[in-house]
């Protein structure tokens, strides 16, 4: 690979060839329905174009040619790319598979345009390819220069696996491989896809605005929008929110706390015949209410407990299941008379909303009566100074049988504390000691959280913005960063839940801490402190990622590495792995890492001089972040 780095500069200079383009590859090891009609419904929705697949590929590869075989047993893969027509003629696509498999091909580079050509059910050897009828297509009718989408699926059980795509050239009695005739051009989607929520993700904000890619053609998006999935799937009028709208973004405003929400976009062409492309249905659910204190951030003490039956057992969730109490003892808080204190002390100050309580459940309950009855809870923010929350009847009593569900919330009202204190006066039997069973906490998410880069995150870039998710009161933000944890400085104040370190100056190699506290002087208390998070940056700065290069247009690598094409009597380079036979892609086999290099082709005999040339849109500062070296990474080819 070659990388300009400020501390490393990395330049490969790749001077041998590579053959054609490769296949890419998508595998999934799990359970298989092993027949024709099963590879193809685990694949309806797997169509090259409608990444990001559900599930996710177990592996996902690019192979050098157009066939596999002995890999394992029990999965289902794919094998497609795009070819380009040599000559303009009579063609015909051949198929080997073990097992059932399906070759489909386009009309032209379009997913949309695939049409399915080529089948076994059952299998065939590598290279065989008159097994079955259909494992060869009809003819088709190409011109030079066409390129055509090629997709072929497979499931394989067990024994021997291969997939493999051939054609008959015009005029040719053999069958080839296409291997040499692959092209690499990127996906051409016709859908929308990548949305923003990602597929099925929980816990979304409620102000979340919804992002897509767009499909390659489409004018204009119409945006299907609910909590009904029938309505959104069936298209139907009243689940129609943007009509006809050219950004790739919706607004769909604020949503309802643990609503899980259904949408679709379809993408719409430009005239004259503004075909509509009905996208894939998506959901997420949107973020709870409240949340509850982890059981690790919650600290269990009493004034007595009885045999193992400690407080402790009231926040570990011992003894439930979806939530749900069991009537053991030994899972629950027992005192050693009444009345009876439970303390509980937090890892911070929280918002708290509720508190849902689990009474004592053991087997004799309706006849002895362990469960409190009548209590005191208190809260504090210090631990010293108490507040009695106002409003706390007498607790339900617990039925003594398993698949107890919590029967009691006591609301808290968004008090501030970071110690609860439950003192029990009274049982609801002639039990002479109290008990409960568990105790849950749940509080207003007013602190930031999920910082990006994540705690303790390495090789950050020193360019990296900060990110986080806002505490739900905040109208700003309050940033502080430094080298040590303990003495962070104020580096800004922003509305919004990102921050640009370039006024910050990091440097290279270096541990940063970073806190945000959450401010609205509306509200009472106008600021919540953060936790303290911590990031390392990388050593280097990567100046050009030679990963990013590939044959579409305006991505290529030859168009920002400008070499002698056209000027050879000034400059005798060319970029491109294999100029000669016109392969101008990056290389791929000499690399300096990752997958990717710049390979410059020179002859000086009949020029002074062969270069590669870059020219930075800005200026570029290789001083910056603590840099003091440049180092470049150079490969010749052998006897240069």
């Amino acid at each position: 690979m070659k990388r300009f780095l400020i501390s490393t500069l990395v330049i490969c200079l790749a001077l041998s060839s590579i053959g054609s383009a490769d296949m890419n590859r998508q595998f999934w090891d799990i359970p298989v329905n092993e027949n024709l009609a099963g590879v193809k419904a685990f694949h309806e929705d797997k169509r090259p174009d409608m990444l990001p697949f559900d599930p996710a590929p177990d592996t996902d590869e690019v192979l050098a040619e157009s066939w596999f075989g002995d890999s394992t047993d029990t999965y289902y893969a794919n094998l497609w790319g795009w070819v380009t027509i040599p000559e303009t003629g009579t063609y015909t696509w051949h198929l080997h598979g073990d097992n059932h498999s399906v070759l489909y091909i386009g009309t032209n580079e379009n997913w949309e345009s695939v049409e399915e050509v080529a089948s076994i059910d059952g299998w065939s050897n590598i290279a065989e390819w008159n097994k079955y009828p259909t494992q060869t297509s009809q003819t088709f009718q190409y011109s030079a220069g066409q390129e055509l989408a090629v997709w072929a699926i497979m499931v394989e059980g067990g024994g021997g696996d291969n997939l493999g795509i051939a054609w008959t050239l015009p005029g040719a009695g053999a069958i080839t491989y296409i291997t040499d005739f692959v092209s690499n051009i990127p996906p051409t989607p016709t859908k929308a896809r990548n949305p923003g929520p990602a597929v099925d993700t929980n816990d979304i904000s409620r102000d979340t605005t919804l992002e897509w890619e767009s499909g390659k053609f489409a004018a204009t998006h119409n945006v299907y929008f609910g909590t009904n999935f029938d309505d959104v799937n069936d298209r139907a009028p009243g689940a129609l929110v943007g009509d006809g709208i050219t950004e790739t973004t919706f607004d769909p405003g604020r949503l309802e706390f643990g609503e899980t929400y259904y949408w679709g976009v379809d993408e719409v062409n430009a005239p004259p015949d503004s075909t509509v492309y009905a996208g894939k249905i998506w959901s997420f659910t949107v973020e709870a209410e409240f949340v509850p204190i982890s059981i690790n951030d919650i600290q269990a003490t009493a004034s007595s407990s009885f045999g193992v039956s400690g407080p402790e057992k009231t926040v570990d969730h011992s003894g439930l299941a979806d939530d749900l109490h069991n009537v053991d003892a030994a899972d629950m808080w027992i005192s050693g008379g009444v009345p009876a204190t439970i303390e509980y002390a937090f890892d911070r100050t929280y918002k708290l909303q509720e508190l849902w309580i689990w009474n004592s459940n053991q087997l004799i309950e309706a006849f002895v009566g362990f469960g409190a009855k009548d209590v005191v809870i208190e809260y504090s923010a210090d631990g010293a100074i108490w507040s009695v929350l106002e409003g706390v009847g007498p607790l339900a009593q617990a039925p003594g049988l398993d698949g107890y569900a919590h029967n009691n919330v006591v609301n808290f009202g968004g008090v501030t504390a970071q110690h609860v204190r439950v003192t029990v006066n009274s049982v609801h039997g002639i039990a002479p000691q109290a008990s409960l069973s568990e105790v849950r906490f749940y509080y207003d998410p007013v602190i930031a959280r999920e910082p990006q880069p994540g705690e303790g995150a390495m090789a950050v870039s020193v360019d990296q913005t900060l990110q986080w998710r806002s505490g739900r009161e905040a109208d700003r933000h309050e940033l502080y960063v430094g080298t040590d944890a303990n003495n962070l400085s104020l580096a800004g104040s922003v509305s919004e839940s990102s921050f640009d370190t370039l006024g910050v100056d990091l440097q290279l190699s270096q541990t940063y801490y970073w806190r945000v506290d959450e401010a609205n002087d509306a509200m009472d208390p106008s600021t919540w402190t953060g936790d303290v998070w911590s990031f390392t940056t990388a050593d280097a700065i990567v100046i050009d990622d030679m990963e990013s290069y590939r044959d579409a247009e305006f991505l290529e690598i030859w168009a920002t590495w400008i070499d002698g094409f056209g000027d050879e009597a000034n400059n005798g380079s060319l970029v491109g792995a294999n100029p000669g036979v016109g392969d101008f892609s990056p290389e791929s086999t000499i690399v300096h890492g990752d997958d990717q290099s710049l390979p410059i082709h020179y002859d000086n005999s009949a020029a002074a001089q062969s270069e590669a040339t870059r020219t930075f849109a800005a200026s570029q500062d290789w001083t910056r972040a603590g840099v003091t070296q440049l180092v470049v990474w150079l490969y010749g080819a052998a006897g240069n």
